[in-house]
């Protein structure tokens, strides 16, 4: 094995921390990119079942009204 100069090992190890530093950014942008993808999917399915809530309540609002006029509750006018 050859010896190495002071020098040479003080730029291995500079340009290996830089590949370093510009793997973990990297690896950070994926990271991120992955966690805004399902921060948008969670954030559409809340949507699409609050679409879905309403009409269902509606439909409930609607029964127990129905319900209450069964059981002899009129409106008075």
């Amino acid at each position: 094995m050859q010896a190495r100069s002071l020098p040479s090992i003080v730029t291995d190890i500079v340009n290996q921390l830089a590949r370093l530093v510009r793997k973990e950014a990297q690896l950070a942008r994926v990271e991120m990119s992955e966690k805004i993808t399902q921060v948008a999917v969670g954030l559409g399915l809340i949507v699409v079942g609050a679409v879905l809530l309403i009409p269902a309540l509606v439909i409930l609002l609607q029964a127990g009204v129905a319900g209450l006029v069964e059981a002899g509750m009129k409106r008075r006018v």
